[in-house]
């Protein structure tokens, strides 16, 4: 849980890292396509579990919960 602004700044910069090298996953040669895709749910996951906790803390932030 974000509880202060520094988190939620250093949560989103982590978020938009995370965003960045999912686009750039790309497959390499010789690795395994079961590695990439393993990869790529991961970061998919993890950046959804950031915007939850972003999303979470606006809402406090802002009153609306």
């Amino acid at each position: 849980m974000i509880k202060n602004e520094r988190q939620y700044r250093l949560t989103k910069a982590q978020a938009n890292r995370f965003s960045q090298t999912l686009q750039s996953l790309g497959e390499a040669d010789g690795v395994n396509p079961l590695i990439v895709k393993a990869q790529r749910e991961s970061l998919s996951s993890q950046i959804a579990d950031l915007e939850d906790e972003l999303r979470e803390y606006e809402s406090l932030t802002t009153g609306r919960q």
